[in-house]
């Protein structure tokens, strides 16, 4: 099925960013390989979806986002990026009791996603279960090393339980390889450790 999904996200990119778009272009791709139109269309309009809450996510419309999600999941119900999407919205609006089953079903359809394993981490984390939660960013590190976002939740989790020294390790981990865009919160942290040890 993964075939079937990158030839609906590339005819998605090819017609625009609008559903009606793509839908257009379902009906003769779906003559052309002889396949379902329906499947197709829902896989179109899956990745229509998607778009438009990663888009109303960036403008700050985080309700309006979720919706899209909920939508999107229904679509394509055998996925996991609209729940795992609908879970980070969740814990943008601090609703981390609404977020943990997301992430749990997101993670139950695709087990071996690191940043998964990682927004499992911070939801437990944020409901004050700091073992679970290590564990998690734990088994995300095993599945991707250079899980950027693990390697500073760990930082955060080993701060917050007072081992200074694992903290600045982790946040060491994190500064090799995090995108320069994201490093002010590093820094930060960072910092905080340094101030602790003199």
């Amino acid at each position: 099925m993964g075939w079937l999904r990158r030839l609906s996200n590339r005819l998605f990119s090819e017609s625009g960013s609008d559903a009606r778009g793509a839908d257009r272009s379902v009906e003769s791709l779906a003559k052309a390989y002889g396949l379902d139109p329906d499947l197709i269309g829902d896989l179109t309009g899956h990745q229509a979806l998607m778009n438009q809450g990663k888009q109303l996510a960036a403008q700050g419309k985080l309700e309006e986002a979720l919706s899209c999600f909920d939508r999107a999941f229904r679509k394509y119900p055998t996925g996991h990026a609209a729940l795992a999407n609908k879970a980070r919205i969740l814990m943008g609006l601090r609703r981390y009791q609404d977020a943990l089953p997301c992430i749990e079903e997101a993670i139950r359809r695709n087990p071996t996603e690191s940043l998964l394993w990682s927004d499992k981490g911070a939801v437990l984390d944020e409901l004050g279960q700091g073992a679970e939660a290590m564990s998690c960013y734990a088994r995300a590190l095993n599945l991707d090393p250079r899980n950027w976002q693990a390697w500073f939740n760990q930082g955060i989790g080993y701060e917050r339980s007072g081992d200074h020294d694992r903290a600045e390790l982790s946040y060491r981990r994190c500064a090799a390889i995090v995108p320069h865009e994201r490093r002010a919160s590093l820094d930060r942290a960072l910092s905080r450790i340094e101030r602790r040890k003199s």
